[in-house]
């Protein structure tokens, strides 16, 4: 069986790094010239800007601080168009890249798809053309990534756009306390540069994910990359954000385990004993008192009004548990189904504070259902790759704790979400890697039209002419 041809690829930012200037005794023949590696370099630098402005940092809180949707501002909307143009120009520069990976891209096509068909029954179409367009550019934002970058990039992308945010939070927290820290709900917890605790804490929770897998990764900066862990985790702590705390704590010790699985492979019994152990004993213990659990971690037994809320939601649910009221459409009517909610929960409720909750609001149950195969196949393919070490543990780490966060948080599917994209990011790149494996060549090879087809046989030559 001949081998496949090697994938063409775009240089990587590792590959071309230090490929300015030959070295000494090699030829300059296939030197890059110093415009690539520029361009590749600023490419990077243009990449860390895109991640860092999909936080959405800072806006809302400076200027839209008691809107309940400061996305409808109208003139915010516009400055996420430096970020649509680079995506756009990225992702036809490299347009044979996302070409390659497209087959991986079809199941979050059909995730936007069913999104998109729910402007038909919204009841709120506006928003939700306005919302579906933007999922757009994300998405193939999401792609562009996935499609360019590799795994240790994606990581140090991550990594260095978290810790230009962490600066900032600091710096907001310390120099403008009245902004960066809460003031009346949630006095003395830290919100940095944007408007909520929580956002900042699973935020700094990412760049915590990604600063430990980039020292993992990277032993000659990994002082460096440790440090901005230990400026994450702090923010982490000081957001009071338990969610974020959790997962954050939850998916470090889970990179711990791997670590020293993968190098002492004995040591893997013990570490799934233990922690199969830890999730019982929590399981057991919970199920004994949650009341004294929930205390443990700093809850009340309403989990912060969040159940109040769910119970809320879910009798809006039953009124359209098939389609729902169409994608981003049910909160941004004040006068709509959402004042419902509101007034039986006493407070400005913005979201259903769950992502599945979410998702039934807005897509219904056929809606959740997609979603939720999208997660499990997303799961499914990263622990495919459980003992991989070229992303550092960032992937199952970043995808265990979004999971958790889905929980608590609506950020499955969400428009101009950070954490939505990255996830996008993560599952085509799985389902990419996945689908280039040696395994589904072979198989791909066995097709009718294959390398390993059987040759189109020959018509057989009429029999000669006997003689007479």
């Amino acid at each position: 069986m001949p081998e496949p041809p090697p994938t063409p690829r775009s240089p990587r930012i590792e590959d071309l790094a230090n490929k300015g200037v030959p070295s000494r005794g090699t030829p300059a023949i296939n030197t890059p010239p110093d415009t690539r590696v520029t361009f590749v370099r600023l490419e990077a630098a243009v990449a860390i800007g895109m991640v860092t402005m999909s936080s959405a940092p800072l806006f809302p809180l400076l200027y839209a601080p008691t809107t309940l949707d400061a996305a409808e501002v109208v003139w915010m909307r516009y400055l996420w168009l430096p970020v649509y143009a680079a995506t756009v120009f990225f992702a036809a520069w490299h347009f044979r890249a996302l070409r390659r990976a497209a087959p991986a891209f079809i199941p979050t096509v059909v995730l936007f798809g069913f999104a998109a068909a729910s402007l038909s029954w919204s009841i709120e179409p506006d928003i939700t053309l306005r919302r579906i367009e933007a999922l757009a550019f994300n998405s193939l934002l999401s792609l562009y990534l996935a499609a360019r970058f590799g795994w240790r990039d994606l990581a140090r992308i991550v990594a260095a756009a978290m810790a230009i945010l962490a600066v900032g939070s600091w710096v907001m927290c310390v120099g403008f306390p009245r902004l960066g820290i809460h003031q009346a709900a949630n006095a003395g917890a830290w919100r940095g540069v944007w408007p909520e605790k929580n956002e900042l804490g699973f935020v700094m929770a990412v760049g915590a994910q990604a600063s430990v897998a980039c020292a993992l990764l990277d032993a000659r900066w990994r002082r460096a990359w440790l440090a901005s862990a230990l400026l994450c985790a702090a923010l982490v702590v000081l957001s009071r954000s338990g969610t974020a705390i959790i997962c954050l704590v939850g998916s470090i010790a889970l990179a711990i385990g791997l670590a020293s699985s993968r190098r002492h492979p004995i040591r893997a019994i013990g570490v799934a004993f233990f922690g199969g152990s830890l999730v019982l004993a929590l399981a057991f213990m919970t199920a004994l008192d949650l009341p004294w659990m929930l205390e443990l971690i700093g809850k009340d037994p309403t989990l912060t009004g969040r159940t109040e809320v769910w119970a809320a939601v879910a009798h809006r649910v039953a009124d359209r548990p098939i389609l729902g009221y169409g994608y981003e459409a049910f909160w941004h009517n004040l006068f709509g189904p959402a004042l419902l909610v509101r007034h039986e929960a006493q407070w400005a409720v913005p979201s259903a504070h769950n992502g599945w909750l979410e998702i039934l609001l807005e897509l219904g149950w056929v809606g959740a259902i997609l979603a939720a195969a999208y997660v499990a196949l997303t799961l499914w393919t990263v622990m495919r790759r459980l003992f991989v070490r070229t992303d550092g543990f960032w992937a199952i780490m970043y995808v265990a704790a979004f999971v958790a966060s889905s929980l608590s948080e609506s950020e499955i599917e969400k428009q101009n979400s950070l954490e939505w994209i990255l996830f996008a990011t993560i599952s085509i790149k799985l389902l990419a890697d996945l689908l280039a494996s040696p395994v589904a060549a072979a198989l791909r090879s066995m097709r009718p039209d294959g390398p390993m087809a059987a040759p189109p046989t020959r018509p057989s030559a009429p029999a000669p002419a006997a003689r007479r």
